[in-house]
């Protein structure tokens, strides 16, 4: 009691609460600290909930967005500056727990940079403090400087809350342009001896320790400067400092070639760095990992990133459980760069999960591979007995495929290919089997000019670099982490807007369900981001849909005919000219005779040749006169009504309001980088994203009825036995808007219908998991239990309101959204006048209702607006007609 509570907000939630005392704080032993921090639970007090968590910083939210934050030391002190708009966190006491520093890292290690401003006080703790924070921050690269606050002779100890309320923010942004980097205010703590002999180790163990990890140049001009400058040393001095510096730097990179040579003789397992897994889990929670991925491709094989996106989607989908698999299929001529796309992505992957080989017919039952695993076979040659194994194996890609033989012993012998299994096939043409070809994502690589330019140019770079074969890179080394990560996962992938798509090719079944599996990738590819239910389902998003349709009608062509690019274009250049003859065809196509019969005919193998795929295609040998009258025998082919390609472009859609519908009920996911876990070496350990159904309370049996309220056995009540009466905010328009009128219960107002469906959707979103279904009575309790005040009192319309969102699945119509959303833009614009117009901290309410009437929103719905806003602790009222922001 008698204390200044201050809520710790999180993505516009209240986390936590601290109070700081005031001179009406009792007077009790229990009560003589400053602080009161909520307690969490630990051994020695088990009956605490687990909810409670101070683990969170005030003013996080303050830093989305901002290039440079402010570390300060206490609360008020943030709060001061967060009112000065700079972005700014505080710890839940004075300094920062060693156990908070990784979440320290990971919310500031992408901003330029971070300004520590503690309180300047006469011994010096807030400076100790401070510099501990630096020292770590300073450590994992962050560029880190302190502010120390200009305090007057005349007191003890000044903080940021005391400095900004006698100055202005321009005072305090010239000290954030002047603040001094961390590696200075060490050196300025560095005591000057009177004899010079102390002063060189003095400076030469800084040198050692505290510029380890800065650039030689930057270590020289320091020395040059700084150094001198502290310690008073002569120019030659610091020539000598500066030449050991360097010998230092020099032996160094010796042992350390000597160390890592060690390493890899003695220990043949690949060992990444914490730094590297560090970078991997950025980029898997708050960055783009199929953006990444496919960056460091495009270092290692310039172009043809929509083959490169089909083999990482082939990758991702081998997560999915409720697949059947993608396996691309490159086709294209030798030389072009089918095989190199492969290797490059091949590249990125973990070595247990990669088998680049050629394969005899039973040979993939005795290797030696995971569950996963990707098997590449470049330039191959199926046979008959090998394509009907991959066949078998790709139809059961969830299960694999057992071969059952005899052992030398004649005892009977099971092998397998285990499941999800991906194969990457590249050939010149796709010879293997429809049936075969049906199972396949097919394309194929880049054969323009562009790109022969292209690749041209990035030969040359290898040339000048030196570089040979695919580097090990940092940048390799985090993909192989990303893709590790995905590799741990299997999850079922639920595709919530599937009602919403169009699909305009139904003739081949395969392609649609090929479609919804690149969709699957996408999500499985992008899983810590995705929403989770608690039977470890993912829920695909818009975005999964635009990236897996973009792939898919970029290869569209090639996998609605099943054809190569080669074959595609023989076919457009007949369809336009009726006919012509293989002389022709060879010169409009520039190969050789033998390739025009092979694409024609295939190699040999049953329906493999354009013979038997398209359709109305005729072949046929023909005797033509010459100049001279001898009779020639032509082979001439034609193909007419030829056309498959229209409509491609449109071959899948949305339908209109298709994402406002999907957003409405999973709503963008905020990126956030959790705190760091204790990694194992090689993987990143899977950490559940979802929300928990809320749990069993501990009350009495709750039954709630068709009748007209709620029966809350917990309340009190008179002896008669009626009900607690409670505030009702909306009675006004409507009466006692819960008692039925000839058993008919009446309606809500509008807006408050609305405001009614939006809270249920965003209570559902945070208390329950992402079903379709919630139990009506025990939703409905949860519900007015956490809204006592607002919804309690209309606990029928509640009730039935939660049944009508269960008949539509929780699925939101546009329109909804909209009205929905434009109150609580309203709202907003009413809030935000509060805060641009306060004087001393408050609005006046005619200011206020002039101010929103002059951006056309009425007296009566400003006045409905402020209701609404003080209910939910949005705004609050001190004295009557002025107004204040929470």
């Amino acid at each position: 009691a008698g204390r200044i509570m201050f809520p710790y907000w999180k993505s516009g939630k209240v986390v936590y609460f601290i109070g700081r005392k005031t001179e009406w704080t009792p007077d009790k032993k229990f009560d003589q600290g400053k602080y009161k921090k909520l307690q969490v639970k630990k051994d020695s007090k088990p009956y605490i909930s687990d909810i409670i968590s101070n683990k969170y910083f005030y003013g996080e939210d303050s830093l989305r967005g901002a290039d440079y934050c402010i570390i300060t030391e206490g609360v008020t002190d943030c709060i001061m500056a967060l009112q000065s708009g700079i972005p700014c966190i505080s710890p839940v006491t004075t300094r920062f727990r060693a156990d908070d520093y990784d979440k320290i890292l990971s919310l500031v290690s992408k901003l330029k940079q971070v300004i520590i401003c503690n309180d300047n006080e006469d011994n010096d703790s807030g400076k100790k403090g401070a510099m501990d924070t630096a020292e770590y921050l300073e450590h994992n690269g962050v560029n880190v400087k302190l502010i120390e606050l200009p305090k007057p002779d005349n007191i003890d100890k000044i903080d940021l809350a005391e400095y900004l309320k006698i100055h202005q923010v321009e005072d305090f942004n010239v000290l954030i342009n002047t603040a001094v980097p961390i590696v200075r205010v060490k050196l300025n703590g560095l005591p000057v001896s009177d004899d010079p002999l102390n002063n060189v180790i003095t400076a030469t163990d800084f040198v050692k320790t505290g510029l380890n990890g800065q650039l030689m140049p930057y270590k020289v001009a320091f020395v040059e400067t700084h150094i001198k400058n502290h310690f008073g040393f002569s120019s030659k001095i610091i020539s000598e400092i500066i030449s050991e510096m360097k010998s230092n730097v020099k032996e160094k990179k010796q042992q350390d070639k000597m160390d890592f040579q060690d390493t890899i003789l003695t220990d043949p397992q690949e060992i990444i760095p914490d730094d590297i897994i560090e970078a991997a889990r950025q980029i898997i929670f708050t960055g783009d990992p199929v953006g990444e991925i496919l960056k460091v491709h495009s270092s290692l094989h310039v172009g043809d990133e929509p083959l490169a996106k089909a083999l990482l989607v082939s990758i991702g989908i081998q997560s999915v459980k409720n697949s059947d698999g993608i396996h691309p299929k490159v086709s294209g001529d030798s030389g072009k760069g089918k095989t190199h796309c492969c290797k490059a992505m091949m590249h990125l992957l973990p070595k247990k999960y990669k088998f680049s080989t050629t394969l005899s017919d039973k040979a993939i039952y005795y290797m030696d591979i995971p569950e996963g695993a990707v098997i590449f076979s470049d330039d191959v040659d199926l046979s008959d007995g090998l394509q009907g194994i991959i066949k078998r194996a790709t139809s059961n890609f969830q299960d694999g495929d057992t071969y059952t033989t005899i052992d030398i012993n004649r005892a009977k012998q099971e092998l397998t290919i285990p499941p999800r299994v991906a194969w990457w096939l590249t050939s010149v043409d796709d010879d293997q089997s429809l049936q075969l070809l049906n199972r396949q994502f097919g394309g194929g690589v880049d054969e323009s000019d562009i790109q022969d330019r292209a690749v041209y140019e990035f030969q040359k770079k290898l040339l000048l670099s030196g570089e040979v074969g695919l580097p090990e890179s940092r940048e390799v080394k985090i993909c192989r982490c990303i893709v590790e990560d995905i590799k741990h996962q299997l999850y079922t992938v639920i595709v919530p807007f599937a009602d919403d798509m169009d699909w305009v090719d139904i003739n081949n079944r395969r392609n649609f369900l090929i479609f919804a599996d690149i969709i699957k990738a996408f999500a499985a590819l992008r899983h810590r981001q995705r929403y989770h239910t608690e039977n470890n389902e993912i829920i695909a998003n818009i975005d999964d849909f635009n990236d897996a349709k973009e792939l898919y009608i970029g290869r569209a062509r090639n996998q609605g005919t099943k054809l190569t690019d080669a074959e595609l274009k023989f076919c457009n250049l007949l369809n336009g000219a009726g006919e012509l003859d293989y002389n022709v065809l060879q010169k409009s196509m520039n190969v050789s005779q033998g390739r025009i019969s092979q694409i024609i005919h295939g190699k040999g193998k049953g329906d493999s040749g354009l013979i038997n795929k398209v359709r109305g295609l005729i072949v046929e040998k023909r005797s033509v006169k010459t100049d001279d009258d001898t009779t020639v025998y032509k082979n001439v082919c034609s193909l007419h009504n030829f056309n498959p390609f229209d409509h491609y472009k449109t071959i899948i859609t949305l339908k209109e309001g298709a994402e406002e519908r999907f957003i409405s009920h999973y709503p963008p996911i905020t990126r956030i980088l959790p705190e760091k876990n204790a990694l194992p070496s090689y993987y990143i350990t899977y950490i559940t994203y979802y929300n928990n159904n809320i749990s069993n309370k501990l009350i009495e049996k709750v039954t709630v009825t068709d009748s007209d309220e709620i029966k809350y056995p917990s309340l009190k009540t008179e002896k008669q036995g009626n009900k607690v009466i409670t505030p009702q905010p909306i009675m006004k328009e409507q009466g006692n808007i819960d008692n039925k009128q000839g058993g008919i219960l009446p309606k809500l107002p509008h807006n408050a219908q609305l405001q009614l469906t939006s809270d249920l959707v965003k209570f559902k979103k945070a208390h329950y998991s992402m079903t379709k279904f919630v139990d009506v009575d025990q939703f409905t309790l949860g519900f007015c239990d956490a809204h006592e005040q607002v919804w309690k009192p209309h606990a029928s319309h509640v009730k039935e309101e939660v049944k009508r969102l269960n008949e539509i699945k929780w699925f939101l119509k546009a329109e909804d959204t909209q009205e929905v959303s434009s109150q609580q833009s309203t709202a907003k614009t009413i809030r935000n006048i509060i805060i641009n117009r306060k004087i001393n901290g408050l609005t006046k309410i005619d200011d206020l209702i002039t101010q929103a009437g002059s951006v056309g929103i009425s007296e009566d719905d400003t006045m409905e607006y402020i209701k609404q806003l003080k209910l939910d602790g949005s705004i609050f009222e001190p004295k009557n007609g002025y107004y204040g922001c929470v």
